[in-house]
């Protein structure tokens, strides 16, 4: 994956932003790279040999094997009047197997301690290393299990996201509770204020017939 990011910056030369997410729903975890270029001012620059950046875009991801591509794995272009760019999505069955958490930190761990996850990367990003020509590097994790804490930047739509530029150096951390599923706590809220409801209930009735019967006589 990190020959595709270098591909399309080294076409696109002004730079572009890449986003990187990772999806942890249930046991299943996916991956997903956007890196776009939306300085559309270039797109019909031509260069010596009357390419334009647009023909070698679409020249460079159309040569992409299927090394880049297997049975979880699947690469789209992205291009439109106001932004070229890929998207690439994998499944993966740990975090630790990451491609850009291990491109952009030495040894990211994941520690087990019960039903707890924890995701801790360090620190020295070394992304910028690799893609000299990104200007932005946004990395966003999501999950429908119970977050116990995290040190996200920002958290948004249930998606905590880490914003990096050239000067970050910043560690994530991230721990999760795998017992615990946003759906299942949904539940557990719907039991409670079912058991509420019964009891109101019950305690109306009794007062009700009390009532009654202090009534006859």
């Amino acid at each position: 994956m990190k020959k595709i990011i270098v591909f399309i910056c080294l076409i696109l030369l002004t730079g572009c932003t890449a986003t990187y997410e990772i999806n942890i729903k249930d046991d299943k975890i996916t991956e997903k790279l956007t890196a776009i270029e939306t300085n559309q001012l270039i797109f019909d620059d031509r260069n010596d040999s009357g390419w334009t950046i647009r023909d070698m875009f679409d020249a460079t991801v159309n040569s992409i094997d299927d090394r880049f591509s297997n049975k979880n794995g699947k690469i789209k272009s992205i291009n439109s009047d106001d932004k070229l760019g890929i998207e690439y999505t994998n499944t993966i069955n740990s975090i630790e197997n990451s491609s850009i958490l291990n491109q952009c930190y030495i040894n990211p761990r994941v520690t087990v301690n019960g039903s707890e996850v924890t995701l801790d990367t360090g620190f020295n990003f070394k992304c910028y290393e690799y893609y000299e020509n990104l200007e932005t590097i946004k990395i966003v994790l999501k999950t429908n299990y119970k977050v116990i804490s995290t040190n996200a930047d920002e958290e948004s739509n249930g998606k905590y996201i880490w914003n990096f530029t050239k000067d970050s150096n910043k560690q994530i951390k991230f721990t999760y509770d795998k017992s615990v599923t946003n759906n299942s706590t949904n539940m557990y809220l719907i039991i409670i204020v079912i058991f509420v409801i019964i009891i109101v209930g019950i305690t109306g009735y009794v007062i009700i017939r009390k009532n009654k019967n202090s009534n006859k006589f």
